[in-house]
């Protein structure tokens, strides 16, 4: 009875293991990227002069030290208008939301690691792999969506956003600093992370089997 036990919990924990592996994954990847000033800093300087890069750069910092933290409230007026403003405050909540949720996910995740490394270890070397798997096969799927990125860009702008601020100006502060080929290319990078963490989870699965298959033999 206590086997029976011990097994479905270790199954119930390893398939929670995969769904929040995966997701912190993801998680990671958009934050990581999202949150690279190197990133911004190196698209800046292809498509700006040095002056204009400089300027951008600086408001940049700005808005994303906006986005990431709650104590600060205001963007600058005399670079945004009104409907941009209204527009990254819905954002703000979004990016707030889904930090929380990160942190909320790499904190499970590392707690089901260490339980089911005592636990179940050939299960752990399991959820690392599947997870791992799951991820390479969804990001390398989403490179679909560059297929018709605009349509892909609207439709997800209309799931997120209950409004129309989303709807900017070609000389707008904000489709200046981040036009559609910045999205592109950020879509890029969030994938290739995404993908080689994937391929890092699976290499860890299988190292964690191994480790498993010699324990058995001491």
């Amino acid at each position: 009875m206590e086997k029976e036990i011990k097994r479905y919990f270790s199954l119930i924990l390893f398939v929670i293991a995969i769904i929040s592996l995966t997701l912190s994954v993801f998680a990671f990847s958009i934050y990581s990227n999202m949150f690279n000033l190197n990133f911004y800093r190196h698209d800046f300087n292809e498509r700006m002069g040095s002056n204009d890069a400089e300027f951008y750069m600086n408001t940049t910092v700005q808005l994303l030290d906006y986005l990431k933290h709650k104590k600060t409230t205001q963007l600058p007026e005399e670079i945004y208008t009104e409907k941009e403003t209204n527009h990254m405050a819905d954002v703000k909540v979004l990016v707030q939301n889904g930090i929380a949720a990160m942190w909320i996910l790499l904190a499970v995740s590392l707690v089901l690691v260490i339980t089911l490394y005592y636990l179940d270890i050939k299960k752990l070397a399991k959820a690392f792999r599947v997870s791992g798997l799951i991820v390479i096969g969804v990001s390398t799927a989403s490179i679909l969506a560059f297929l018709n990125f605009n349509a892909f860009f609207t439709e997800f702008h209309l799931i997120l956003f209950s409004n129309s601020n989303w709807l900017l100006e070609p000389y707008n502060a904000l489709i200046i600093m981040f036009p559609e080929g910045f999205f592109i290319r950020m879509g890029e990078a969030i994938i290739i992370t995404s993908i080689l963490l994937g391929a890092v989870f699976f290499c860890a699965g299988k190292k964690f089997n191994t480790l498993e298959k010699s324990k058995k033999h001491k």
